[in-house]
């Protein structure tokens, strides 16, 4: 498989974006990005329409802490695919964390949307039955832009 990478980096975050399909029966793209990496708690992604784009983030449930996508204003332009937990990306130990994994779907080409708009996504890590995160830390916003 061919693939044409490229390192988009904007409001601080390097994301990594596969440009080319990832088989040749396939036409979707895809995009990566670890929310732990953001710096002053903001991040972007620049994507085209059939773009498949994973978010990462590190979470311990066994201290109660998890993420949580508190807000969504990119409504029908991004589907989500899939909310998992990793724990085998731990190391076996009790205690020990693992990594949350979304994924989301961009519309296709032919959808009609208005190109260049960005929207937001926010997470929040916190314990779920407290309202706010204990600090501005642990709440990350992705700016997507779906050209």
């Amino acid at each position: 498989m061919l693939s044409n990478l490229l390192n988009s980096i904007k409001g601080g975050q390097q994301a990594l974006i596969d440009l080319a399909p990832t088989t040749l029966n396939d036409d979707t793209h895809h995009a990566m990005l670890n929310l732990n990496g953001l710096t002053d708690n903001q991040g972007g992604l620049q994507v085209t329409a059939n773009t498949e784009i994973t978010i990462t983030g590190n979470e311990n449930r066994s201290t109660g802490y998890q993420w949580e996508i508190t807000d969504n204003s990119c409504g029908a332009k991004l589907s989500q695919l899939s909310d998992d937990y990793n724990k085998e990306s731990n190391s076996g130990m009790m205690g020990a964390g693992g990594e949350r994994v979304w994924k989301f779907q961009t519309l296709g080409e032919d959808a009609n949307y208005i190109r260049g708009m960005p929207c937001d996504l926010t997470f929040v890590y916190k314990r779920p039955w407290l309202k706010e995160a204990d600090n501005a830390s642990d709440r990350k916003v992705v700016t997507v832009t779906l050209n």
